[in-house]
């Protein structure tokens, strides 16, 4: 070979079958489905170590594993499972160890040795088409017979399941995230619908769907395929923060990601605005589509902020006094624009504070919050991260909390406790760090304010984008439909920062100084 010659790239390595029986479980994550096993293999030979996700497996279970070898620098050899299927024991002895290997809560060996000698080779046949037969096994009792039939049907359908995706080309991996997502549900939505997996399990995107939907056999020019893309399109520009997308760039988008003529989109477009996606005519835009969630949540966030802004509050009269208590508590005076700030805090219903950094965002929320206290009005604080919640609680000396946690979030519903039926109860609400919030958090967030109870929102508008799609605090201050105040004035500490004079110096479209020579930028 010559030097100018390019290196040839490494073969894959071959993908290897091993079939046996399951002799040990090293380590496994029901959370993320990643198990380590050993597998004793058919014909006998060396034990085999398989990682990956994969289905759970008990001590017994006969698989076949389809895989790639590789080196682990600590563990060694191992094969790294693409797809393992779960096979029926092929022996009594084989059949006893399965059946009382824990597969079956309340079936241990003895109870699994008793069932194996009423039924004999008859067994699996007897649990799958006739399983009322159980209670012929003499001490198993009824309770014991109902669990054990529901454990071996909820078996199964794993097992039917993982069959039927793995033999579409499903990975092992993707094929435990589907089981997760849709259970005993996995074949009925991959056969009628599979480009559901692009947008609801992670790690499928639309060209693994769409390999899926060709084995099943589903058409390159089905409306469906078409409506599936454009639908992708949508959840691809929330991935990126876009709530919309104006339609031209949706019907360039998604004839990409189906490898369609545009006009063949469009007519996709306007199939998938039936039912679940809306468009609307927006200024400036022209016709813009959104998901249809996205589109309440869009409604629904205007019209709460709306509700807010315009519910009377009593205004404290005694803003001035309250400035004054917090300067001399905390050595600092403030300035104009955040005497300012604190004015508005007493007559708003709903204010922003934004300003980058070193401005005294902070400082304002201390003043703000010993005004409303020095009123008597309860006030709740929350940030979205928890590491900016905590940041809150620190520099305020004041319990501050996740919004999610704020809103009592329900992981098993995926819904928050607190809502327009059961509003936060508080005078104030502060959120701090609200560029973060999205449109998802920030509606929720608004649905729980009952009407009168006063919102602050602090944050620069400028500098962390928020987690989800929306960029809420920018909307909210561009509408002009709640008061504002902007902090400009940096305070001397930062004041001698050069990352924060370059960072307002780049804001305001300014060429950053360069650091001094032979030194850092501090």
């Amino acid at each position: 070979m010559t030097a100018e010659s390019p290196s040839p790239t490494p073969a894959e390595p071959a993908a290897t079958v091993v079939q046996g029986s399951i002799e040990r479980i090293t380590f496994e994550s029901e959370a993320s489905g990643f198990r380590v096993v050993r597998v004793a293999p058919e014909p006998p030979g060396s034990a085999v170590s398989v990682v990956g996700q994969m289905q759970r497996v008990t001590i017994g279970t006969r698989v076949r594993v389809t895989g790639r070898w590789e080196t682990d620098p600590r563990h060694g050899l191992q094969l790294r499972a693409q797809t393992l299927l779960v096979l029926e024991p092929d022996t009594r002895e084989g059949l006893e160890r399965y059946l009382g290997s824990g597969l079956i809560p309340g079936i241990g060996p003895a109870f699994a040795r008793r069932i194996v000698e009423h039924f004999g080779d008859d067994t699996l046949r007897v649990m799958d088409k006739e399983p009322h037969r159980l209670a012929e096994v003499p001490g198993l009792g009824q309770r014991r017979v109902q669990a054990a039939l529901q454990a071996w049907a909820d078996h199964r359908a794993l097992h039917d399941v993982m069959v039927f995706l793995q033999g579409h080309g499903v990975s092992a991996s993707l094929a435990v995230r589907v089981f997760r997502r849709f259970g005993a549900d996995s074949i009925r939505v991959v056969s009628e619908d599979p480009f559901r997996l692009a947008v609801e399990v992670w790690g499928i995107g639309f060209q693994k769907a769409d390999q899926i939907a060709s084995a099943v056999g589903i058409a390159k020019d089905a409306p469906g395929r078409l409506k599936a893309a454009v639908l992708y399109a949508l959840h691809q520009g929330e991935e990126r923060g876009h709530v919309f997308l104006p339609r031209h760039a949706l019907v360039q988008a998604a004839a990409k990601i189906a490898d369609t003529p545009e006009d063949r989109i469009e007519a996709a477009v306007d199939d998938a605005c039936a039912a679940e996606a809306r468009q609307e005519d927006l200024e400036e835009i022209g016709p813009a589509v959104y998901r249809s969630r996205r589109y309440v949540e869009e409604a629904g966030l205007a019209h709460g902020l709306a509700r807010l802004a315009s519910a009377p509050v009593t205004a404290f009269q005694r803003a001035d006094d309250a400035v004054l208590a917090f300067e001399q508590a905390s050595g600092v005076v403030l300035a104009d624009e955040q005497r300012m700030a604190v004015q508005e805090a007493a007559r708003a219903s709903v204010l922003v504070v934004t300003g980058g950094p070193g401005v005294g965002k902070t400082t304002i929320l201390r003043a703000v919050l010993g005004l409303y206290e020095a009123s008597g009005t309860f006030v709740r604080l929350a940030a979205p991260t928890g590491r900016a919640s905590r940041r809150m609680a620190e520099t305020t000396g004041r319990d501050a909390l996740t919004v999610h946690r704020l809103l009592e979030f329900e992981p098993r519903s995926g819904t928050f406790a607190r809502n327009e039926n059961n509003p936060l109860a508080a005078g104030a609400v502060v959120i701090d760090e609200s560029s973060m919030l999205d449109q998802t958090m920030a509606f929720a967030l608004v649905r729980a304010i009952p009407s009168g109870t006063r919102l602050v929102l602090v944050g620069d508008v400028d500098q962390l984008p928020s987690i989800g799609a929306g960029a809420v605090l920018r909307d909210v201050i561009a509408s002009r439909a709640v008061a504002c105040v902007r902090l400009t004035k940096i305070f001397r500490q930062a004041a001698q920062s050069r990352i924060v004079n370059n960072a307002h110096r780049i804001r305001e479209g300014i060429a950053p100084e360069p650091p001094e020579r032979g030194g850092l930028t501090s």
